[in-house]
């Protein structure tokens, strides 16, 4: 009953989850399997999502991501939302560690930054495709670090136009936990 977790259509429900499974996936794939110091995992995600990269498997060979989708009955649209997602996934994690710094990142950077990996899968970034990557992002965050959020940050962090329609419900870790918990 909270804005960010209502109004999800449950076509993009399905995209959500998909992406959820396949976020991380930036970390293994190379041979190298340090999972916690992989900074570039999202955008190594996204090349293996979209075969500009080779994944190896640990026990030989390669996995082909876009037999996957097509086996999922996927559309190329519908494609480019999961790679925009999992490329899109650490970001929110990134802010939110800034603030709870003390820091103040600027919500017009996230912004920009997400409509710049929107941009480069083809996307136009719109307010579902936001709602979207930050219900991503607070899962990953919950599932591994049990921060603690709420409307107020992500008000301070988002601004209050990314809220207008809330019904002034506050955004907590047991709200992303839907997610994690429940969907996921």
């Amino acid at each position: 009953k909270n804005y960010w977790v209502n109004g999800i259509d449950p076509k993009d429900e399905r995209l959500i989850i998909i992406a959820a499974l396949l976020h991380d996936i930036g970390k293994a794939g190379d041979g190298i399997y340090s999972y916690f110091s992989k900074e570039l995992h999202p955008q190594n995600g996204t090349d293996y999502l979209v075969g500009q990269k080779k994944y190896t498997l640990f026990a030989g060979g390669e996995f082909n991501f876009p037999e996957l989708f097509k086996q999922l009955g996927l559309e190329p649209q519908e494609i480019m939302i999961i790679v925009f997602l999992v490329r899109a996934h650490w970001l929110f994690g990134s802010y939110l560690s800034k603030f709870t710094r003390g820091e103040q990142p600027s919500n017009f950077s996230f912004n920009e930054e997400l409509a710049g990996y929107a941009k480069e899968v083809g996307l136009a970034l719109d307010q579902q495709l936001t709602k979207m990557a930050i219900l991503i992002g607070a899962a990953d965050i919950r599932g591994l670090h049990h921060v603690q959020f709420d409307s107020a940050i992500i008000d301070s962090l988002f601004g209050r136009s990314m809220v207008a329609e809330a019904d002034k419900e506050s955004f907590s870790a047991k709200d992303s936990a839907y997610w994690y918990d429940e969907k996921l």
